[in-house]
């Protein structure tokens, strides 16, 4: 899955790449809300999502695809350089493809690795479930903001 937000020359490839691979890669559709039904459903079944903002400082993107159990292929800048870690396969930690720049040679790089990743079967259900684990949960951050505004009350 590629989320069709970013660069638009590299939004392009994808498509391009999409028409070349049905059933392989996918561009999500759009962000309107009556594509959100959609969206989710697509989230849900891919096994990583390309992600190209680099200006996401909320890391909303990348949340949602650990909502879903999908492996996030992300840049490393703002708040995914904060909160994902780079997946490491020796170790077995990590729950994010990271790539430092958004060349094309960097994210080929980037979405070899999760397909390496995808590749060994058993290591991959246990990745997932540390994808389910790790999705930031709206009860965790309401408490967080409470703790934070009772501080200054």
């Amino acid at each position: 899955m590629i989320a069709p937000r970013g660069d638009q020359e590299l939004v392009e490839r994808a498509r391009l790449l999409a028409i070349q691979n049905p059933g392989r890669i996918a561009l999500l559709p759009s962000s309107d809300a009556a594509d959100a039904t959609d969206d989710r459903r697509a989230r849900a079944a891919a096994d990583a999502i390309l992600l190209g903002d680099d200006h996401d400082q909320a890391g909303r993107a990348a949340g949602l695809a650990l909502l879903y159990g999908t492996l996030p292929i992300a840049p490393d800048t703002g708040a995914n350089r904060d909160y994902l870690v780079d997946l490491d396969q020796r170790s077995g930690t990590g729950h994010a493809v990271l790539y430092v720049h958004a060349t094309p040679f960097e994210i080929e790089s980037a979405v070899r690795r999760a397909i390496g990743a995808r590749a060994d079967g058993d290591a991959w259900t246990t990745l997932v479930s540390s994808l389910f684990a790790s999705a930031p949960r709206w009860a965790q951050t309401a408490t967080a903001v409470d703790e934070i505004a009772a501080q200054y009350a």
